[in-house]
């Protein structure tokens, strides 16, 4: 194992867009959870609105990179109200239950063939960085030191997701210091009290519901800027783990999603380093190759077997005693019999001497 390549790929991963993508994901998923008390399953729904909102606005209608952003943020909003609109005047689970279905129905039609001409199906998007790149202002040349060492083009997409971030956590610590948030934390403390104060609790729901929505579609923006859409990365693990890093982090905080984003040990660059397939025993080997199984494993001798033993044996014993020879005793030890009057395998203590 190879300690200084799994510290190298751990702490580049830090400064990356898979990171910065978690680390949005997280905060808009803050906003829902930890803030407002929305038990929002589809993270990975939002993401997936964010990134092929994005590449479909570049690749089908032509946009440049910045409005096509604008454009799968606008999605996001949509998204959020159609989610929103028949499910928060209902209680707890109904809310999960719409959005992990929601996400799974986006995922399904992000593959099927119908409209593959617009989403590429299974293999998803890609070609649209051109516009991207070519926007960028960074001279050509190596940046960074140690581990964090990247070109003009990987440097890029991680300037604009830090900017992204940046923004997005500034404006998450305004609004929870606001009435706006102090009003949205009553409703996840107790929605009826805050319902008796003249509040209109559907509508807060539905804001919260709509900025983190926007928030994590951003997340999902910049994770297309380090790679393509690919259906296959929006499943609903994805929204497992931006759980995790929530609660890593402190979920009714606002620097703590940012955090357990830099802490989670499941991101992209680190995954490889964490699938180990174990080797197995040559016993194991050889019984999945259809070989005898193993010696120590006991067995049920055949039929005949078992009814020869017993018409040569005058008592029948699970154990060296008084009343059974050694011959007999031998007998059932090599077979790895069951004694009659027990299902349990019988397994000697020690070598019965030649005297019972």
């Amino acid at each position: 194992m190879d300690w200084g390549q799994i510290f190298n790929q751990s702490a580049s991963s830090i400064i990356s867009t898979t990171t910065i993508a978690y680390a949005l994901a997280a905060l808009g998923l803050g906003v829902h959870f930890g803030q407002a008390g929305l038990l929002n399953m589809g993270v990975a729904g939002f993401m997936a609105v964010g990134a092929y909102g994005y590449a479909i606005s570049i690749l089908t209608f032509g946009f440049p990179w910045w409005l096509a952003a604008i454009v799968a943020l606008l999605a996001a909003v949509v998204f959020a109200m159609i989610l929103g609109v028949p499910t928060l005047r209902l209680r707890g689970d109904y809310l999960a239950i719409v959005t992990i279905a929601a996400a799974e129905v986006l995922r399904l039609l992000l593959l099927t063939v119908a409209f593959e001409e617009v989403t590429g199906s299974a293999d998803g998007l890609y070609g649209y960085s051109g516009d991207f790149q070519a926007a960028n202002p960074i001279p050509d040349g190596e940046y960074g030191f140690g581990p964090w060492q990247f070109n003009q083009n990987e440097l890029w997409p991680i300037v604009i997701g830090i900017v992204l971030l940046a923004l997005a956590v500034l404006l998450v610590w305004a609004m929870m210091r606001s009435p706006w948030g102090r009003v949205l934390r009553g409703i996840r403390e107790d929605e009826d009290a805050v319902r008796a104060l003249g509040k209109n609790v559907f509508a807060y729901k539905m804001q919260a519901l709509i900025i983190g929505g926007v928030i994590i579609a951003a997340g999902g923006i910049v994770y297309t800027l380090g790679s393509n859409a690919s259906p296959g990365v929006y499943v609903t693990s994805l929204t497992f783990f931006v759980y995790t890093i929530v609660l890593l982090g402190g979920a009714a905080t606002v620097f703590g999603p940012v955090l357990g984003a830099v802490r989670h040990p499941g991101q992209q660059e680190g995954d490889d380093l964490c699938q180990v397939t174990p080797r197995p025993s040559p016993d194991r080997r050889r019984w999945s190759r259809g070989r005898r199984r193993p010696a120590s494993t006991s067995v049920r001798p055949p039929l005949a077997a078992r009814r020869s033993t017993r018409s040569s044996s005058p008592t029948t014993c699970a154990a060296p005693s008084a009343a059974c020879t050694p011959s007999t005793w031998t007998t059932w030890r090599s077979l790895g019999a069951r004694s009659p009057r027990s299902s349990v395998p019988t397994v000697p203590a020690r070598r019965p001497s030649s005297t019972c």
